[in-house]
This record gives C-alpha cells, structure tokens and sequence, in this order.
C-alpha cells in the first residue's frame, strides 16, 4: 500500500514473525534507500521517521559507513520500554540491559525491533532476518549479525523524534547514559522547567 509519494508499506502473507521475514525479502528486492522496521502496535509521531532518517544519515557520515538506528519507544509518560541494550559483561554475554539517552545517539550491542531504520546498503550486506529465530530473539540476531558484518548499532536520541516531549509531561525522570566503560549511569529525580 501506498503510504505517501516515497512510502510503501509491504504486507506478506501469514503472520507473526514469518510474516516480517517475508516482507523484508520483498523489501531487499526494491529500489530503496531504507526499510523501517515498524510493529502494528507502535505509533510514530508525525515527524519521527524524518527525525529518525536525519539522525541515521548523520550518525553514518560520522561513522563513515551506514548504522542500524533503532527508536526506542515507550508510554505517554515518557518511560522507554523497548530499544536498544548491552551485554551487563563478559561472563554474562546474552544477558542486556537497556540504554537511552535524551541528548545524543547511543552505542547498543542488540536491539529490540519495534521500531528499527536500516539504511539499504546495510540491510543488503546482513540480508534477511533468519527464520529459525523467532521473534523474542530474531532482532538480537539481526544486530549481532549487523555488528558482525562491521556495521553499529544504535538506538536514536529521544529527543531527536520527541520522546523527551512526553517525558515533561511527567515529572518523574530517569536519565541514562553510557559512561567510558561502557557502564549505564542512571540519574532519577523530578523534572521541572527552568527559565532563563
């Protein structure tokens, strides 16, 4: 279906994770320059997807290559409950945790797939998503493999499509980051609006 002038939204037939595994052969098979991973029950805000386009095209001119951005998503009271995570530690290599930042785009070993952009050249160079995996670890593989390949993964700033927008709507934070060794700092407190 035709979404707008540059959007066209691909449905396999089927369901579940099979189903995305089939849209995404669709997907590799077009003159394209991105495929955004969305799920049915994740709403975008109008302009998230030129945000997201935006800060992927800034991220791969810095990196010198393309990057998986993924979006993390969450409540209307600005918590974030799907993005991107790192491993806790060697020992612990499949076990993650979550990261964000309100400010700027964070490094993330594997992501959670609700919202994902992958620029073309990278979707071509990892290919499709592998059908043994079902969905609670087929986005893991997919980032693992985007890593193995060369390619980083991180998740956007959530300023960046306005997720820090929901959170002054709540005064309760959280703010997270990752500090030098690749430790996730979290600050909580109450927000409030300062004027200059």
């Amino acid at each position: 279906a035709e979404l707008g002038p540059k959007i066209t939204k691909l449905l396999a037939p089927g369901g579940g994770w099979d189903q995305t595994a089939r849209a995404m052969q669709q997907a590799l098979q077009r003159d394209v320059d991105f495929i955004l991973w969305l799920n049915d029950d994740t709403m975008l805000r109008s302009d998230s997807l030129q945000r997201l386009l935006h800060e992927s095209n800034s991220l791969a001119q810095r990196e010198g290559r393309p990057v998986v951005l993924v979006g993390a998503t969450g409540g209307p009271d600005g918590s974030v409950s799907y993005g991107g995570l790192v491993s806790v530690g060697r020992l612990r290599r499949l076990t993650y945790r979550r990261v964000w930042s309100a400010t700027e785009a964070v490094r993330c070993d594997v992501m959670e797939g609700n919202c994902v952009l992958l620029p073309m050249p990278l979707a071509r160079a990892v290919g499709n998503l592998d059908p043994p995996y079902e969905h609670a670890f087929g986005d893991t593989d997919y980032a693992l493999r985007a890593a193995k390949s060369g390619f980083t993964v991180y998740v956007a700033n959530l300023k960046s499509y306005g997720k820090t927008g929901e959170s002054e709507l709540n005064p309760k934070v959280e703010l997270c980051y990752v500090d030098d060794d690749h430790n996730q700092v979290r600050i909580t407190g109450t927000a409030e609006v300062v004027k200059d």
